[in-house]
């Protein structure tokens, strides 16, 4: 009887130490349709100084230097029955639209994600998503194989931790980010988010996270202030293994210097992700 209550003890504290912590990692279940929509925005201004002979130093209009791009994709994933470790999958971007406000006026950009449908497969051995076919009418087969490599390789996104994480422990994650930078075209950066697990909750994961920023490539006529700074929330559906809700929003302080000008800029962006998983009928 001792033994017996030893053993059920030993399984309840089990289970209890199961859900403090979880393994913060995508992992597509078999028969699921995921219906994500992701809507990313950006904002910049400028305000440029020039040093002059007599005065030293004036500023223009910050008005004249603004920029705006909104980018919004939802797509369809639904996963088929799993055979030899493999879950193939058909993914449709139902659209996929981006826009640039250039002092007022607006232009489209695009994107070739925008009606494509994907074929592929999860491959569970190698935990990596792997693309067969790419078809869209409008694309060229140079096109389709660029866009097959980036999404192959985009899959490493949605790890988030390698090992099972705890309530209360911090992890890190870093990411590449192109940011177009007034005086400096588009710039390379690393973002590094600190994630934080608060709690564990009727299946959910709940973090939250602080963003810092620093250049891929360091260059002594560009630097981020210290001023810049970031957070976000994200929940995670712990039965479904992906994340249902990710919202993260940052202000980013550069300056760039150009002989006698400095060019300082404000980019404010905010990135919103959400997930809705539902089985697939049959």
């Amino acid at each position: 009887m001792n033994k017996l209550l030893i053993l059920i003890l030993l399984c309840l504290v089990h289970n209890v130490k199961g859900q403090d912590s979880l393994l913060l990692k995508f992992v597509p279940l078999p028969n699921k349709i995921y219906n994500s929509q992701i809507d990313f925005r950006t904002k910049a201004q400028g305000k440029l100084e020039r040093k002059t002979v007599s005065t030293g130093k004036f500023e223009l209009s910050p008005t004249n230097l603004n920029v705006e791009t909104v980018n919004k994709t939802e797509s369809i994933m639904t996963t088929q029955n799993e055979n030899n470790n493999r879950i193939p999958y058909i993914w449709k971007f139902i659209h996929s639209n981006s826009f640039q406000k250039l002092d007022g006026k607006t232009s489209e950009i695009y994107t070739p994600l925008d009606g494509s449908i994907i074929y592929g497969y999860f491959d569970k051995t190698a935990a990596a998503r792997k693309i067969d076919s790419v078809m869209n009418d409008d694309l060229e087969f140079v096109e389709k194989l660029s866009l097959k490599n980036q999404l192959e390789q985009s899959h490493g996104e949605n790890t988030y931790s390698d090992v099972p994480i705890a309530v209360g422990a911090s992890f890190e994650k870093e990411s590449f980010i192109s940011i177009p930078i007034l005086g400096a075209e588009d710039q390379e950066f690393i973002m590094n988010k600190r994630y934080t697990l608060t709690k564990i909750e009727k299946g959910i994961a709940y973090l939250e996270n602080n963003i810092s920023f620093h250049l891929k490539s360091p260059n002594k006529n560009i630097q981020v202030l210290s001023n810049t700074n970031g957070s976000g929330i994200m929940q995670f559906d712990t039965k479904n293994q992906c994340v249902l809700n990710e919202i993260s929003e940052y202000s980013l302080y550069v300056t760039v210097v150009d002989r006698e000008n400095t060019l300082t800029s404000q980019i404010w962006s905010k990135d919103s992700r959400t997930t809705k998983v539902q089985n697939k009928e049959f």
